[in-house]
């Protein structure tokens, strides 16, 4: 990856619009995976359905090329989808989970910290501030508790 491509790489916020699209780059990363089973891919109305319920994500450009994306999902109190069930969170916090829910960067872009990049933009999100950098694998947010 040449310094000019790292560069021109810029983030934004993801639409509706773009899930098809995230869908796609899901499957081209799955592709090429040497372990196809590790990557688990949503369909197109799945991630549409995720961004317009409880879910919200980052673009990773280069110009116009979507290179890479991160899904984070605020579950709620759905206990097939909030990971701080797990933990024994109580019920105040299960409220305020975020959670990652899928990342994924094009081969040829890795190494350039992108998904760090990405997951760094949630205290930027209008909704979260960040108070505590990470304790025991969460984010703890004044608004919300972000699962990794």
């Amino acid at each position: 990856m040449s310094s000019n491509q790292e560069s021109g790489i810029h983030f934004e916020l993801a639409s509706v619009e773009n899930a098809e699209m995230i869908a796609d780059l899901m499957h081209l990363v799955q592709n090429a995976s040497v372990n196809k089973d590790f990557y688990v891919v949503s369909s197109p109305s799945r991630v549409k359905w995720k961004l317009e319920t409880n879910s919200f994500a980052y673009l990773a450009k280069d110009g116009d090329r979507t290179v890479g994306f991160y899904i984070f999902e605020m579950p709620g109190l759905d206990r097939n989808e909030n990971l701080g069930y797990d933990i024994n969170l109580p019920d105040e916090e299960l409220k305020r989970v975020l959670c990652m829910d899928s990342v994924a960067v094009l081969p040829e872009y890795r190494g350039q910290g992108l998904q760090r990049k990405m997951a760094g933009m949630i205290s930027s999100w209008p909704r979260l501030t960040l108070e505590i950098p990470r304790a025991l694998g969460i984010f703890f947010l004044p608004d919300m508790t972000l699962c990794s």
